[in-house]
């Protein structure tokens, strides 16, 4: 008897295990609060954010996300991640692709493995007659000072990133300068601080002084700007390649409307309110491919920086683009 009785307590214990968590896992997903989702997404898309000049604040990975995130409700889940250039560029000679891809100027690997889109009105993403790219965001040239800028700059100090060439902005402006220094973004605005010049910079630079709450003043050059950040779809996968033009009008379409929240300009008409708000930039009309070779990108900023006028004219009708 004691035997038969252990027996039944083991069978009701082992019943009682079981039953238990399907009750508890019942009653906690039973509410409005905690909705099951059976869907399954359509298409997994990998998109990779490779920023090539210095954006206004915040993330331009995390931005994508978010704007992304929206994507699965169409049944498309986007995994979006942040690779420097050599890092991107590496991996895609190596055959690693990337479904999607948001870049910059510099950036010029990724046209081999682009696919065409539907013609654009913006041709910057343009390569011999096709579109392979579309701008989703962009930023600006300023000349910065804490005083009136004058046309004629006794010393001018030049932000220079890796690939994009402010003096082409300058080239392009009533403004020229009798002496210039190029410096790297961060160290031409610490020197820009100590006072008595005038800063070439970026949207990213009246952000830092914005903040810094130091009073400046900004003047927009606006009628070239090489700092576009671009999408393009590289996959090699040809079942996902509708769902990613899918995903890039999307981005395209969305990203105008919320893109000061990261400090950057809208490709579109300009409303903000801030300091970034004086840049027109419906007045940009000279742009470089982001396709643009780097070497020929170094031989342009070689020439405006020390060229004779002949070949500045010749370097710049041969790499301009006219929107």
């Amino acid at each position: 008897m004691k035997k038969a009785a252990t027996a039944i307590t083991l069978v009701i214990f082992f019943l009682i295990m079981i039953f238990t968590p399907a009750v508890s896992c019942a009653k906690t997903r039973g509410g409005e609060d905690f909705p099951i989702k059976t869907e399954t997404p359509k298409v997994i898309l990998t998109l990779w954010n490779v920023d090539t000049f210095e954006g206004g604040y915040g993330s331009r990975t995390d931005y994508l996300s978010r704007i992304c995130d929206r994507l699965t409700d169409k049944g498309i889940f986007v995994i979006v991640s942040s690779y420097g250039l050599e890092s991107a560029e590496k991996k895609i000679n190596g055959g690693v692709l990337p479904d999607i891809i948001s870049f910059g100027v510099g950036a010029d690997f990724v046209l081999a493995n682009a696919q065409p889109l539907a013609k654009s009105d913006f041709v910057g993403g343009e390569a011999l007659g096709r579109t392979y790219a579309e701008p989703w965001c962009r930023g600006g040239y300023f000349l910065i000072s804490e005083n009136p800028v004058n046309e004629h700059i006794d010393r001018l100090i030049v932000s220079k990133g890796n690939y994009n060439n402010p003096l082409c902005a300058l080239h392009y402006s009533p403004y020229e300068a009798k002496e210039t220094v190029v410096l790297d973004p961060l160290s031409a605005y610490v020197e820009y601080l100590k006072g008595g010049a005038v800063l070439l910079g970026t949207q990213r630079d009246v952000r830092r002084l914005t903040v810094k709450n130091k009073p400046f003043t900004a003047v927009p050059l606006e009628e070239f700007c090489d700092l576009y950040q671009y999408i393009a779809i590289t996959s090699a996968n040809a079942e996902k390649i509708p769902y990613a033009k899918s995903a890039l009008k999307f981005i395209v379409e969305n990203s105008d409307k919320n893109v000061s929240e990261i400090g950057m300009l809208p490709i579109g008409k300009n409303a903000q309110s801030d300091a970034l708000g004086a840049y027109d930039t419906l007045k940009t009309d000279k742009t470089l491919s982001p396709f643009t070779m780097r070497k020929t990108l170094e031989e342009l900023f070689e020439a405006l920086e020390g060229g004779n006028a002949e070949e500045k004219s010749v370097k710049l009708e041969n790499t301009i683009k006219h929107l």
